[in-house]
């Protein structure tokens, strides 16, 4: 049973790592064309809102670390 849990929540990490990756990739087209078009306030509102939901992003990865310690330490009896 344990084992299916960790299992899950490895698999859960992966896709938010690969969500990150694809994230990533298109953040630096972005900035790429923001760079250009710095001065126009529709890209200073979508700046704001990639930063956002970037952050939002950190702090699920940030989550499930939480987890897999956690869960870690319960499994080898001791707690990181």
């Amino acid at each position: 049973m344990e084992d299916l849990i960790l299992e899950n929540i490895l698999k859960s990490y992966n896709e938010l790592i690969l969500e990150l990756e694809e994230k990533n990739n298109i953040n630096k087209r972005f900035v790429e064309f923001a760079n250009q078009h710095h001065d126009d306030p529709k890209v200073i509102e979508m700046m704001a809102s990639a930063r956002e939901n970037l952050q939002k992003l950190k702090l699920a990865i940030i989550e499930r670390q939480d987890l897999i310690d956690k869960y870690l330490g319960n499994y080898n009896g001791r707690t990181f």
